[in-house]
């Protein structure tokens, strides 16, 4: 497995990848204000069933991508950490912008080809994440770039520093073993950046592309954000009253609380479900983005006013004595066009909600009522009509 430098630091990984193999293949960097050519990004790509973000870079020099050198008397845990706070040094002085402080750490560093992964968030640089949690940035001691005929730079094995001028790839997914599954979560609906930059005798040079990374199944249409659970897209801090969330297709096994006035929008979002209607939707079909839960749960909970909820099928899975849906003091609520299947109580309880519109949901074997609304309500506008109920116990 691969990793990146933060990983490699610790102590008790460090000494197995080049200590004590190199500790006697350390060169000196030597600098002659030598400029050089910007690195160009020539592929980056992004493919969602693997989770995986391609790269191919053209670098434009030769460079030297040996280890930064071991000092006199360093002991094994002296010069790891000195490693790391040499990259650190690194980005404060790209940081703080002053020519001379930036050549004096790339000249520190030695040669180097620096990929940074991250997005903006409000302008600010996030970057994503190594499987230990750590910014992925990866260096040269990730022995991460692989030239066209699979050859792996650099190689601490075979102590091959040279990194010809051409063209390398790199590619970073959950099967790498270097991030985690779901890596990619935080950018879902934004743009990806990766950022190259080469040092050579201690002069930089930077490129940076970038690629949009889709929403995937659940959307925040206002903000285009993409979330991998419903409850992540209510909770989100982007997410506000009066925004809409929209579900595809899939099985979502989770407990919905909404806590926001938003509506959610299923994959039939609008589609009429009763069979009365002649309806082209079915129980369980994989057209639908069904909400699961054991019977012991509530499948969707409703906590505030101003909420709308349309085109699903929300589902128990089990026995228990549940509300499939619950709502309390929800003024205003909107549950139309829904198909509600094996509630372990009441498909629908609907307590101290006034102003409610039940509307063109088919309930399906329910435990208990199909429709229960108690409690202390008020308002004029109580629309409960054309719904459709099949085997409600109660």
């Amino acid at each position: 497995m691969k990793r990146s430098f933060t990983q490699v630091l610790k102590v008790s990984s460090m000494s197995k990848l080049f200590i004590p193999t190199l500790i006697m293949m350390l060169m000196t960097v030597v600098s002659v204000g030598w400029a050089q050519t910007n690195p160009e990004i020539k592929e980056l790509t992004y493919t969602a069933n693997s989770q995986e973000i391609f790269v191919k870079v053209d670098i434009k020099d030769n460079l030297i991508l040996s280890p930064i050198p071991l000092e006199d008397g360093e002991d094994e845990i002296t010069y790891l950490m000195r490693v790391e706070s040499l990259y650190i040094a690194l980005q404060n002085a790209i940081a703080f912008g002053d020519p001379h402080e930036i050549s004096a750490a790339a000249l520190a560093i030695g040669d180097d080809v620096i990929m940074e992964y991250y997005y903006l968030d409000d302008s600010e640089k996030v970057y994503l994440k190594t499987i230990d949690n750590k910014p992925l940035v990866k260096v040269k001691y990730w022995e991460y770039l692989i030239n066209g005929d699979g050859d792996r730079f650099p190689n601490w094995a075979d102590l091959v520093f040279n990194l010809p001028e051409g063209e390398y790839r790199t590619t970073t997914n959950p099967y790498t073993g270097s991030v985690s599954q779901n890596w990619l979560d935080n950018v879902l609906g934004r743009y990806l950046y990766v950022t190259v930059t080469t040092i050579k005798d201690g002069t930089l040079a930077i490129v940076t592309d970038s690629v949009h990374i889709d929403a995937g199944p659940i959307e925040n249409t206002n903000t285009g954000l993409g979330y991998r659970t419903i409850q992540a897209a209510i909770n989100a801090p982007e997410t506000e009253d009066g925004h809409t969330i929209s579900v595809a297709a899939g099985i979502y096994t989770e407990e919905v609380v909404v806590n926001k006035s938003i509506e959610l929008r299923g994959a039939k979002y609008g589609v009429d479900p009763r069979p009365s209607a002649t309806t082209t939707r079915a129980i369980d079909h994989i057209s639908e983005a069904i909400i699961v839960q054991p019977g012991t749960k509530n499948v969707v909970r409703i906590t505030v006013p101003g909420v709308t909820i349309d085109g699903f099928q929300i589902k128990h899975n089990s026995n228990g004595g549940s509300d499939a849906v619950r709502a309390d003091n929800a003024t205003g609520l909107v549950l139309q066009n829904n198909i509600i299947v094996n509630s372990g109580d009441e498909g629908i309880q609907a307590v101290g909600t006034s102003d409610l519109m039940i509307k063109k949901n088919y309930i399906y074997s329910s435990f208990g009522d199909a429709i229960n609304v108690s409690g202390n309500i008020s308002g004029s506008n109580h629309k409960i009509i054309e719904n459709e109920i099949y085997n409600s116990l109660s």
